[in-house]
């Protein structure tokens, strides 16, 4: 059985508005079962995008408590001369002549 192209023309707007028409013939063809785990797949998908965001805030306040921390015990930090080990420091011997 062919389709005249007015038809044609009706069926395919009705696919394009018709949300439970379009699933009727999803569902006829043997769509309906991919699409439903699509749909699932996706809510899924957006569950794991809103759990990762809030890890993703929680080890950002411990990266930065670790900034804080570290930037405390390095001002606490005092420089340690090694009385003349530096590099190019002709008393230690490490020096070229």
């Amino acid at each position: 059985m062919a389709l005249t192209p007015e038809e044609k023309r009706r069926f395919l707007k009705a696919l394009e508005e018709d949300e439970e028409f379009r699933m009727a013939v999803a569902g006829t063809i043997g769509l309906g079962g991919i699409l439903e785990e699509l749909k699932r797949l996706r809510e899924d998908f957006e569950k794991w995008i809103k759990m990762e965001k809030k890890r993703w805030e929680a080890a950002n306040k411990r990266f930065a408590r670790i900034e804080t921390t570290l930037g405390a015990i390095a001002g606490s930090v005092q420089p340690v001369r090694l009385g003349g080990a530096e590099r190019g420091d002709k008393r230690a011997g490490g020096g070229r002549a």
